[in-house]
């Protein structure tokens, strides 16, 4: 299991109680589009997509991306900064 960088800020969450409640927050409906910034692992990814949300996710990492990809078949996996993403439409 990849280990988290610092230089990157990242922060793995893993308590699937947090997890749940953070979704349960949420509680998004399958017509619902949902943008992740840093999945990471994937841990939160699960819980969404367990939960039928349409998502895309945005991981600054090259080396989650082929992890995120092969588990998640589903999601819109994107490799960037999510900083310097154009969101403009």
């Amino acid at each position: 299991m990849p280990r988290a960088k610092r230089r990157l800020g990242q922060h793995f969450l893993s308590d699937p109680g947090i997890l749940r409640r953070i979704v349960d927050a949420l509680d998004p409906d399958p017509d619902d589009v949902v943008l992740e910034i840093g999945p990471g692992r994937g841990s939160l990814t699960a819980v969404l997509v367990e939960r039928g949300a349409d998502l895309t996710a945005i991981e600054r990492d090259p080396e989650l991306v082929p992890s995120l990809e092969g588990r998640f078949p589903t999601v819109e996996i994107v490799q960037g900064d999510a900083l310097a993403v154009d969101w403009s439409l």
